[in-house]
């Protein structure tokens, strides 16, 4: 799988981190900015056997960003990735120093940066990737229950290019969706471009659906989910504005998918799914569904 497909919706971010940079403020007198502009910190591509590549893709462990150094890691990533080859990039150290002022920022309005590392051999971590988990891309868009459905945005998935098929995709987005569920939330969205297919497929096979297929009126969605009422049969029901939301995101234009998380049922076990397109707890579970293993467990 060739990892540079999921970058995605990362144009609001860069766009952030450039108007950071010609804006008037003072810069911060924190760790960050008091780094060199030497090389972003990363390992060149790797060169793996099978048997290589699965003991490297072992050792990736992803965890949320808590430190300086992790701000650090993040931003050298997203330099790499995003800004290889520009003659116009900013110098490390100001993309270092925006990164860390934009993370703060979002941080305090709710938003989660996780990190995936592996190491390098040497006894040292390297950043492999990145996403973020936000409810700020959200505001303003959905009409409904937000206190009970808590919709949340996935942005900036980005992976190394120089660590592919080792699988730092699935490792992140299964570290966001297992975050969201904790945090009560009931669906995620995020947009990828029409012609990322491999992208769409790989969003796809986690159960991530393009919302085209729900009601789709004048940029209007409105979306059915399972109650998260024990015993119910009934649906909670959400709309949002596709157009506000990718306004928010600076992702006009592109394809907006989504995926139910489970409801957290009390006296409901876990319904698995046969069909395809579901897979992995995904959108879209039919009551049908529900009522035949409620049956199933009153025999």
């Amino acid at each position: 799988m060739q990892l540079a497909f999921l970058l995605i919706a990362t144009s609001s971010h860069i766009a952030a981190t450039l108007a950071f940079l010609l804006s008037p403020r003072q810069p911060p007198s924190h760790d960050v900015c008091h780094q060199t502009d030497r090389q972003p910190s990363g390992a060149t591509a790797l060169q793996l056997g099978e048997t290589d590549v699965s003991s490297v893709a072992n050792s990736i462990r992803v965890s949320t960003i808590d430190a300086n150094d992790d701000i650090i890691a993040l931003a050298d990533l997203r330099y790499r990735e995003w800004m290889a080859g520009d003659p116009n990039a900013p110098k490390l150290s100001s993309f270092r120093l925006a990164t860390a002022e934009i993370y703060e920022e979002r941080r305090q309005e709710g938003s989660t940066v996780f990190l995936a590392r592996i190491s390098n051999g040497g006894g040292n971590d390297v950043a492999v990737g990145a996403a973020e988990l936000s409810p700020i891309e959200m505001r303003g868009a959905l009409t409904g229950d937000e206190d009970t459905l808590r919709p949340l945005y996935v942005t900036d998935v980005v992976a190394a290019s120089s660590h592919r098929r080792l699988g730092i995709g699935s490792k992140l987005m299964d570290a966001v969706e297992k975050e969201a569920r904790e945090t009560g939330s009931r669906v995620l969205f995020l947009h990828v471009k029409h012609d990322n297919v491999g992208a769409r497929r790989f969003y796809e096979r986690r159960g991530y659906v393009d919302t085209m297929g729900e009601d789709f009126i004048g940029g209007r969605i409105s979306i059915r989910l399972q109650s998260s009422r024990s015993n119910d049969d009934t649906h909670d029901v959400m709309t949002i504005d596709a157009n506000i939301l990718a306004e928010n995101a600076g992702t006009v234009g592109q394809l907006l998918m989504m995926k139910e998380l489970s409801p957290p049922l009390i006296d409901d076990a876990p319904i698995q799914s046969t069909n395809s397109a579901l897979v992995g707890g995904g959108f879209g579970k039919r009551v049908a569904t529900t009522r035949k293993k409620r049956k199933e467990r009153k025999r």
